[in-house]
């Protein structure tokens, strides 16, 4: 994410939409994913939900941030559209991220009439083709 948050601007020509917001992205997904690795190893999935949100926060933080200065741009070239689609995946990848991770502890997708496998399939999918 920080890489993209510098190279972004600097292959655009352009300044980044807002450093601040780019500081508040970062502690986001710091607290977020220590709090939930820390969930994880220590068997507490009630805390996946809380500590997944702040990760989606950040990560969305970042998406707007980064989406903002792309939209300044008066054209794309090639590798700014491909910038815009990386966004794109990563919004739809911690969307789903955060469901499982809610899946945990609620029986959130019965509801929803899909399993926990194809929630899996479709949080993977936007992933790896988005690398």
């Amino acid at each position: 994410m920080e890489a993209m948050t510098q190279f972004v601007p600097a292959w655009s020509g352009t300044r980044l939409y807002s450093r601040r917001l780019s500081t508040a992205q970062l502690w986001l997904v710091a607290l977020g994913l220590l709090g939930f690795a820390g969930s994880l190893i220590a068997g507490e999935f009630a805390w996946l939900a809380v500590f997944g949100a702040l990760l989606l926060i950040g990560f969305w933080t970042f998406v707007y941030n980064v989406g903002r200065t792309l939209l300044a741009l008066p054209a794309y070239d090639v590798t700014e559209r491909h910038f815009a689609l990386a966004l794109g995946f990563l919004f739809l990848v911690t969307t789903f991220g955060l469901a499982l991770a809610i899946g945990f502890t609620v029986p959130l997708f019965p509801s929803l009439g899909v399993t926990r496998a194809n929630v899996v399939g479709a949080h993977a999918s936007p992933a790896s083709a988005s690398s």
